[in-house]
């Protein structure tokens, strides 16, 4: 088994939206907006077919795992080539929307049962956020060895 997973997904990163609530036959019921769904799915299913073509399998049972994201933010193009430049080679970050806790949440659930059973495995995370020419997410997930415990009497 390959103990890592490693891949672009060649979209601009986005965040997990809140759910929504609406009144149905006298119920209140929660649901996921559309963009969030189709994001997922749309990320899920690239990874599963990664995953098949590479022949990885998927991390199984209680296996801990840490999780690399950067998230590449496409520049505006409104922005000028100087600022451009600067934003390219990381001397000015993105501090916009959407939030790297919400970008973290919709892989992390769209990668649950495909890359790992669930993501309650994910044990260390690291994020980072960058802009660039080429908006992507880059993902690298890994076991976490554990140390074997002995017992001392």
């Amino acid at each position: 088994m390959k103990n890592e997973i490693e891949f672009e997904f060649f979209e601009p990163p986005r965040g997990k939206e809140r759910p929504r609530m609406c009144f149905k036959n006298g119920k209140t019921i929660a649901y996921t907006p559309k963009p969030t769904r189709s994001y997922e799915k749309r990320l899920g299913s690239f990874v599963s077919k990664l995953m098949r073509k590479k022949g990885w399998k998927r991390f199984e049972g209680k296996t801990p795992l840490k999780c690399i994201v950067q998230a590449f933010y496409p520049i505006p193009s409104t922005t000028s080539k100087f600022i451009a430049e600067k934003m390219q080679s990381g001397e000015i970050l993105p501090t916009c929307t959407p939030d790297c806790d919400n970008v973290l949440k919709i892989i992390l659930d769209a990668l649950n049962g495909v890359v790992y059973e669930d993501d309650e495995q994910i044990c260390n995370v690291i994020f980072s956020k960058t802009y660039s020419f080429v908006p992507k997410i880059s993902v690298k997930i890994r076991e976490i060895k554990t140390p074997k415990i002995t017992k001392f009497i």
